[in-house]
């Protein structure tokens, strides 16, 4: 009996279980179901997220290869930027070389211009050449008959009369008309006298020195030597020949006693009194060089005499010029080395004026 009991009870018990669990699904399932739904809906939204971000990583990746393929570009372009720069600085440069270039030949073309220009007015003609050669041909005689240049060695006074000529020579072309009887062709020709052909000639020489009267002695001496020894080169001579100054500025070259000449003339034109002295020395070498008259060179350092009376020049005191330095400056360095060697033999005064 009580085992029936307990069976019954046992069934009635999974009876009962049963009936609970079948009522508690029937209540939880429309729950999970709806949970269900939220996490199909959820899954949904996740997995578009994750393909939204796939998307935007694929974009953010395409855009960093863009960044970085713009930053490579910029980087060439910076490279390109500076390149050009560097081209353009070099053209600038190369202008600005080229303008120097320019400027210089623009100056080159006008100093020869003016070079040109200065040849030509100081270039002599034939008929004043002719009319050099004519006096160098007569003006000096023996016995009453002239003695050509080339003879003119045989003089007994050769020097003398050598220094005296030189003189004339300078006093003549600095507008002194010394020879008259040798005029009368060349003033018919012309229409002037040599004199004064020959002294245009010599003030448009002093006019490029940029030399006035006014100026002081040593200003004119300076500007006078340095002019002349830019257009003029030392040349020596093969004859006896002695050449006026217009014909020195003609050929651009002289020797001592053609510096000489052209010097003193130049001197007297400015006011500045001069002699034209011929030297030797212990080994019988000869010299020309320059005179003044006048007792110091304030600024400088001279060579001189005291008095040359005796030799017929002029009272006070005679200062050597070297004609074939460019300035006092470049004698007063070297002078000391180069003038005592000389031994005045004959000395004449320009006679400017005279």
């Amino acid at each position: 009996m009580s085992s029936k009991i307990a069976v019954v009870l046992v069934i009635g018990l999974i009876a009962g279980g049963s009936l609970g669990y079948f009522y508690s699904v029937t209540l939880y399932t429309p729950q999970i179901y709806e949970l269900e739904t939220k996490l199909s809906e959820k899954i949904g939204e996740l997995e578009r997220e994750q393909s939204r971000v796939l998307y935007l990583e694929k974009t953010l990746s395409n855009a960093e290869e863009s960044i970085i393929k713009l930053q490579k570009e910029l980087l060439d372009t910076k490279k390109i930027k500076e390149s050009l720069e560097s081209q353009v600085n070099s053209y600038r440069n190369q202008v600005i070389h080229l303008n120097s270039e320019i400027d210089a030949l623009e100056k080159e073309k006008l100093n020869l211009e003016i070079e040109i220009e200065f040849l030509e007015t100081i270039r002599i003609g034939t008929t004043l050449e002719t009319y050099y050669d004519d006096v160098r041909a007569n003006v000096v005689t023996l016995g009453g008959n002239p003695l050509g240049e080339e003879e003119w060695w045989k003089h007994p006074n050769y020097y003398e009369n050598s220094v005296w000529l030189a003189t004339c020579m300078a006093a003549h072309d600095a507008g002194n008309l010394y020879w008259p009887s040798f005029e009368t062709e060349y003033n018919e020709t012309i229409g002037e006298t040599s004199s004064d052909t020959a002294y245009y000639i010599l003030s448009d020489f002093l006019t490029r020195c940029s030399v006035l009267r006014s100026f002081n002695i040593e200003t004119k001496i300076d500007k006078i030597l340095k002019f002349a020894n830019s257009v003029i080169d030392y040349e020596t001579r093969l004859l006896d020949h002695m050449w006026f100054p217009a014909e020195t500025l003609t050929f651009g070259s002289g020797d001592c006693t053609s510096f000489s000449i052209l010097i003193a003339s130049l001197f007297e034109m400015v006011d500045i009194k001069s002699a034209i002295g011929f030297f030797l020395n212990d080994q019988g070498d000869a010299h020309a060089m320059v005179m003044i008259n006048c007792e110091e060179l304030p600024n400088y350092k001279t060579w001189g005499f005291d008095d040359l009376t005796s030799y017929g020049l002029s009272s006070g005191r005679w200062i050597i010029i070297e004609p074939q330095y460019i300035s006092l400056a470049e004698q007063e360095k070297y002078q000391d080395d180069w003038i005592p060697q000389w031994n005045l033999e004959v000395v004449s005064e320009v006679k400017y004026g005279a």
